[in-house]
C-alpha cells in the first residue's frame, strides 16, 4: 500500500510463485495520480522482489487487441517489460468464478 499521511492512495494484491510476482488486482483513488502513488507502490514491490530473488513481475491485464478495453495501457509499458501471451486452464470452476468475482470488484 502507498499512503500519504496515513491515508491509502494505492493498494495491490500480489501473488508469489517460484520466481514470479504477479499483481492481478490493484487500484487507487484519483488523488494517487497527482502523487504518482502507483509508481511508488510498484517500485517498492520491485525492490522487494529483487531482494528476495524473484526474477519476473507480472502486471496482468494488458491486451494487444485494439478492440479490447485493456488496450493501450501505457502506464504498464513505462516499466519497459515485454508483452507475453498467456493461456489459461481452468481446473476448478469454483476457484475461477471466485477469482473473477474478486477481480471484477476493482
Amino acid at each position: 500500500m502507498a499512503s500519504l499521511k496515513g491515508n491509502p492512495l494505492s493498494v495491490a494484491v500480489t501473488f508469489m510463485h517460484e520466481d514470479v510476482i504477479s499483481m492481478p488486482i490493484w487500484g487507487n483513488i484519483n488523488e494517487a495520480i497527482k502523487f504518482k502513488a502507483n509508481n511508488y507502490l510498484i517500485w517498492k514491490i520491485l525492490e522487494y522482489a529483487s531482494r528476495h530473488g524473484y526474477k519476473k513481475f507480472n502486471f496482468w491485464g494488458t491486451d494487444p487487441n485494439p478492440n479490447s478495453p485493456l488496450y493501450g495501457i501505457k502506464f504498464k509499458e513505462s516499466f519497459s517489460g515485454e508483452l507475453v501471451k498467456v493461456y489459461r486452464y481452468e481446473k476448478s470452476n469454483f476457484i475461477y468464478n471466485l477469482f473473477r468475482f474478486i477481480y471484477n470488484l476493482r
